[in-house]
């Protein structure tokens, strides 16, 4: 499965604990199964925090693979700790894709069309 594509570039992720409560990882390239374990990985490492916010906005595609690896890495991370997700993308496909994680994860997720919006999901208060 791909999305409208922006320029070919590597495919790199950066994760971060930014606070207890906030873990950041920052996507670029196209997504595939190996980022996204690579992602799961650096969740471990840094501590799950409550809440995920994924910068998806340098995202040029993803593979097929990336819902069965993203759900896998949802519910590795809610087994230790996430209860939410927040995603940063405008790219209608992967927001599509975002959202089938989310539920067959069983995780609040939210899309966000930029940081500004994405800190005020942050910001209110978790669901159940």
């Amino acid at each position: 499965m791909t999305s409208e594509s922006k320029r070919d570039v590597a495919s790199t992720q950066r994760t971060s604990k930014v606070s207890s409560e906030v873990i950041e990882s920052i996507l670029v390239g196209r997504v595939d199964g190996s980022l996204l374990r690579d992602l799961d990985q650096d969740g471990t490492r840094h501590g799950w925090a409550p809440n995920w916010l994924i910068d998806a906005t340098e995202v040029s595609g993803f593979t097929a693979d990336s819902v069965s690896n993203g759900v896998r890495v949802l519910e590795s991370g809610r087994s230790r700790g996430l209860k939410r997700i927040v995603i940063i993308t405008k790219l209608p496909a992967a927001r599509m894709a975002a959202r089938t994680i989310g539920l067959s994860a069983a995780i609040e997720l939210h899309v966000a069309d930029d940081r500004s919006s994405a800190m005020e999901l942050i910001r209110r208060p978790l669901r159940g």
